[in-house]
């Protein structure tokens, strides 16, 4: 029991923070193998406050902004080697300025964003011994 604990320890005292976030332009290497599917859902979301200056009214003003994106990414395997891979990302931004809503959803575009589809593929393999 001891040791347990000894080993608890010593991980907790050797943690440090470690940030994960999926990939913006890569992919993984492999593929899904004829017939199986992998579905993957990532989410982003963003917050922003500050202060602006307007020269119109002669005041400051609180601008905050918030908005994300839902991605969702569907592969297909055709082969064991080729997979058919549809993005399909759905965003949303609000801007308010001192409370007051100044675009939404009609203005800034919020809905489905660009789609993608993509042909990923394995062609040269190499056996490590």
């Amino acid at each position: 029991m001891f040791k347990k604990v000894l080993i608890m320890l010593a991980v907790l005292i050797s943690y440090s923070a470690a940030f994960a976030a999926h990939p913006l332009i890569t992919d993984d290497t492999g593929t899904q193998g004829k017939g199986k599917i992998q579905i993957e859902v990532n989410s982003e979301f963003m917050k922003e406050k500050e202060q602006q200056y307007n020269t119109d009214e002669a005041k400051w003003e609180t601008k905050k902004e918030t908005g994300g994106e839902l991605a969702t990414i569907i592969s297909y395997g055709i082969t064991d080697n080729v997979d058919f891979v549809l993005g399909l990302p759905y965003q949303w931004k609000k801007t308010r300025i001192d409370g007051a809503v100044t675009s939404d959803a009609t203005e800034q575009g919020d809905g489905i964003s660009d789609m993608s589809l993509e042909v990923k593929g394995r062609f040269f393999e190499k056996k490590t011994a």
